[in-house]
C-alpha cells in the first residue's frame, strides 16, 4: 500500500517573488513608448520600440546564465540576498541619466534587466529543498496576479500624470514603487534570507547533462501563455502604432488574463481527479483539433477577432496546466533540468516577441496564420509528449 504523503503547496514570504516578476513584467513592456523617448530620442519610434522590447526583455535571456553564475560567483562569494540585488538592479534604471549620456543610461538599463533576471531565476529554486517552484500552480496564480496589479499601478499613474510628464521621467515612480517594495521586503523579511552559492554550485557539478532537445520540444506550447501575457501587457499601446487592421486582436484586456486565471483555477484540480494522462492528452488535442479547423476558415468580422482571443486565453490556460501536471513526472525528477529547460523557454521570448512585434507594427496579420502558429506549437509539443514516453 502506497503511503507517501503528498506535502501541501503551502504558501511561503518566498513567494512574494512571483509577484514581483509578473509586476515586472507588465511594467517593462507597458512602458515601452516611454522608454524609447528616454532611451533611444534620436531613433525612429516603431525600430526603437523593437529595440527597448528587447532590451526589456534581457532579463529572460539572462536567465539561462544563472547556473553558470553561481558557479562562478561561489569562488569568490557565499552566499547571495535576492532581494538586496533585486533593489540594486532597480536602483540602476532610476539613476539612468538621459541626453548626451544615452550609451550609459542603455549599459545601465540592460545590467540592470541581467540583475533583475537572474534574481528571479534563483527564486525558482526554494532554499529549503532547492524544488522547481515553477511546476507549482501558485507559482503562475501569484505571477498572473502580479500583472494584474501592475495594470493597476499603471492605470493610477496615467491619471496622476500627463503623457509629457512620463516621457521624461514620471514613467520612473513606478520602478520606485517597485523599489520600495523590494526595499521593505528586504527589511522586514528577507534580511537574512540568503542563497548558499556553494549548495547550488555542488548541485551543479552533481548534475548529470541530459539531452535536452525532446524534453524542450515538448515545452514549446509554453510560448503561447508568455504571447498572451505580453500582449496583455502592451494592450495600451502596442494597438495605436499596429497596422490598422491588427488593432482590435491586440486589444487584450483584463477579461481574457482573468479568462486564463479561472479556468487554470478550475481545470486543475478537475484534471487531478480525472488523471493526469488523460488531462494531458485533452489539454494537447483539444487547441490542436480547434485551432486546425479555424485555418480552413475566413476570420473577418470582430466576432471572429474576438474568438481568435478567446482561444488564446483559452490556450494559454491548457498551456500553464499541462507544465504543472507533466513536470510531476518520474521521468523529471532531476530539479536542475527541469530549471534548465524553462529557462531555455525563456530565451527564446527575447527573440519571438520582437519577431511579432514588427510583423503587427508592419503588416496586415491574417488570423488563420495565428491558428497555424497555435497547431505548430501544441502539435510538436504533443509529438514530443508521445516520443518522451518510449
Amino acid at each position: 500500500m502506497n503511503t507517501t504523503i503528498k506535502k501541501k503547496d503551502n504558501f511561503t514570504k518566498s513567494d512574494i517573488y512571483p509577484l514581483i516578476e509578473g509586476f515586472d513584467l507588465f511594467v517593462n513592456l507597458s512602458l515601452v513608448t516611454y522608454l524609447c523617448s528616454y532611451f533611444l530620442p534620436e531613433v525612429e519610434l516603431r525600430k526603437s520600440i523593437l529595440i527597448i522590447t528587447f532590451f526589456a526583455l534581457f532579463s529572460y535571456f539572462s536567465k539561462f546564465f544563472i547556473l553558470r553564475l553561481c558557479s562562478i560567483l561561489s569562488k569568490k562569494i557565499k552566499k547571495i540576498n535576492v532581494c538586496l540585488h533585486l533593489f540594486f538592479g532597480y536602483l540602476l534604471v532610476i539613476i539612468a541619466p538621459s541626453g548626451e549620456l544615452s550609451i550609459l543610461s542603455i549599459i545601465l538599463f540592460l545590467l540592470s534587466r541581467f540583475i533583475i533576471g537572474n534574481c528571479f531565476a534563483l527564486t525558482y529554486l526554494s532554499q529549503s529543498s532547492y524544488e522547481f517552484s515553477v511546476q507549482k500552480l501558485k507559482y503562475w496564480i501569484i505571477f498572473l496576479l502580479g500583472l494584474i496589479i501592475g495594470s493597476i499601478i499603471l492605470f493610477l499613474i496615467n491619471e496622476i500624470f500627463s503623457n509629457s510628464e512620463l516621457n521624461s521621467w514620471a514613467w520612473k515612480v513606478i520602478y520606485s514603487f517597485n523599489l520600495l517594495l523590494v526595499f521593505l521586503l528586504y527589511i522586514f523579511f528577507f534580511k537574512n534570507e540568503d542563497y548558499k552559492l556553494d549548495e547550488i554550485n555542488q548541485l551543479v557539478i552533481n548534475y548529470v547533462k541530459k539531452s535536452k532537445t525532446a524534453r524542450l520540444l515538448e515545452l514549446l506550447h509554453l510560448i503561447i501563455p508568455f504571447i498572451s501575457f505580453v500582449l496583455f501587457a502592451t494592450s495600451e499601446w502596442l494597438p495605436k502604432f499596429s497596422n490598422p487592421n491588427n488593432m482590435q486582436f491586440l486589444q487584450y484586456d483584463f477579461l481574457y488574463l482573468s479568462l486564463t486565471i479561472m479556468l487554470t483555477l478550475f481545470i486543475i484540480p478537475l484534471s487531478n481527479l480525472i488523471g493526469k494522462k488523460q488531462s494531458a492528452n485533452f489539454f494537447f488535442i483539444t487547441p490542436i483539433v480547434i485551432s486546425f479547423c479555424c485555418i480552413f476558415f475566413e476570420h473577418t468580422s470582430s466576432y471572429s477577432i474576438d474568438l481568435v482571443k478567446l482561444f488564446l486565453s483559452l490556450f494559454s490556460s491548457f498551456s500553464i496546466c499541462l507544465l504543472v501536471i507533466r513536470f510531476d513526472n518520474k521521468n523529471l525528477k532531476d530539479e536542475l533540468f527541469k530549471f534548465d529547460l524553462f529557462n531555455i523557454i525563456n530565451v527564446t521570448l527575447i527573440l519571438i516577441i520582437p519577431m511579432i512585434f514588427y510583423a503587427f507594427l508592419n503588416f496586415s496579420i491574417s488570423y488563420n496564420i495565428i491558428y497555424i502558429l497555435f497547431t505548430t506549437l501544441m502539435g510538436t509539443s504533443y509529438l514530443f509528449h508521445i516520443y518522451g514516453k518510449r
